[in-house]
């Protein structure tokens, strides 16, 4: 991270607006009083099937370790995770080849994950690197993705990076994690 103390030094922060708007609005935008141009904002919704456990994996930047993606998608689902979403910003096809037959099957959700950058011409307007103020490939917005996609439907979420694999313990009744 740039500096030290993100609370103090760094020039980006998250928000939440709650703001009136119309029922079913077609577009939802952002500006300024002196702005001329309008910040459009995508919709999202939160995902309507119900899964037990959900697990979200931490963004993969150009992702090459496919033995422990296998290691970690077979275990997880062997221990009862519903479903796995892999946050996915740049893999080797590979890597892709195998996401793809585990979503084929409904274990994992394959969720595309951008890495904003910046043009010269924008950090030399506002004098730094946006993308320089997030540590952690911006795990935090995508985590709070996940929150906020699986929030309404899903308890419980894990949060996990695919090459840091925990064994669950069975429970006393010797059931897996999805089934208590």
């Amino acid at each position: 991270m740039a500096h030290n103390d993100s609370l103090l030094n760094c020039k980006w922060d998250f928000f939440i607006a709650n703001c009136s708007t119309v029922s079913n609005p077609a577009y939802f935008g952002l500006t300024s009083p002196n702005a001329i141009n309008i910040a459009g904002i995508d919709f999202e919704t939160p995902e309507n099937e119900k899964y037990p456990v959900v697990m979200c994996y931490a963004p993969k930047i150009y992702e090459t370790r496919w033995q422990q993606l296998i290691f970690a998608t077979e275990i997880y689902h062997h221990f009862g995770v519903d479903l796995q979403v892999q946050y996915v910003n740049s893999a080797m096809k590979q890597i892709m080849d195998i996401l793809k037959i585990y979503a084929a099957k409904k274990w994992i959700k394959i969720q595309e994950f951008a890495y904003f950058g910046f043009g010269d011409k924008i950090i030399s307007d506002i004098g730094f690197d946006p993308m320089k103020e997030i540590f952690s490939t911006n795990q935090h917005l995508a985590l709070s993705d996940c929150v906020m996609r699986y929030r309404i439907r899903q308890l419980p979420l894990i949060f996990k990076k695919t090459h840091l694999s925990c064994f669950p313990r069975a429970f006393e009744n010797g059931s897996k994690m999805g089934n208590e």
